[in-house]
């Protein structure tokens, strides 16, 4: 059968040295075995999820102004209650607001403390307005790697992106295209990119 059958025309377009990296890389990444769920509830016991080495501000999620921040933070909490562990880790961007408590810059979630704790005060730059409020979805790929080995990145994404799905159920959003360096986004968040990889982001409306 013609390689070309599914589309003709759409086949001259196709950079073959890229197709041969993806497939290279694709073919490495696929699972090779099925993981034991109680070897994920092992690994989990250390830590369910990432937390901030370095914290500028604390605040209760009580005190939270915000719906729809305080519903992907019980939404995130729930999530990782019933699954025991996640490799998924959101940080936050505040764009800054006069009538808000909150100052600008990036936040993560501490759920044992039931709070929204202040990593970075750097503007994070996209190509696109951002709002209020966007949502950076990392894999944290240290915890990936121990978990899924060779196969940490492909298993790793589908891990962020169901994260992402339940944590904004009945939460209005829009896909932020990050087009930049994902690295320099990263240090802005004072996360180490050697830790983390940039998979999703989100605008959160309201």
């Amino acid at each position: 059968m013609n390689k070309n059958y599914w589309n003709e025309l759409g086949s001259q377009l196709v950079d073959r040295e890229i197709e041969k990296k993806i497939q290279k890389m694709y073919q490495y990444s696929l699972p090779k075995r099925k993981i034991d769920l109680n070897e994920k509830k092992e690994m989990s016991k250390g830590s369910k999820i990432r937390t901030p080495d370095i914290v500028l501000n604390r605040i209760e999620v009580v005190d939270c102004q915000y719906e729809a921040l305080t519903s992907i933070f019980y939404n995130l909490r729930k999530y990782i209650e019933v699954n025991q562990f996640s490799l998924c880790f959101p940080v936050m961007y505040f764009a800054g607001n006069s009538s808000s408590d909150m100052e600008r810059g990036s936040y993560m979630f501490d759920f044992e403390k039931n709070q929204i704790v202040q990593i970075g005060k750097d503007p994070i730059v996209t190509e696109n307005t951002a709002g209020l409020f966007s949502i950076f979805w990392l894999l944290d790929i240290d915890s990936s790697i121990i978990l899924y080995g060779r196969s940490s990145l492909f298993m790793g994404i589908k891990e962020v992106m169901n994260v992402r799905e339940a944590a904004c159920r009945n939460v209005k959003k829009k896909l932020l295209p990050v087009c930049l360096n994902h690295q320099r986004i990263l240090k802005d968040m004072n996360i180490n990119p050697k830790l983390a990889y940039l998979i999703e982001s989100d605008s959160i409306i309201g």
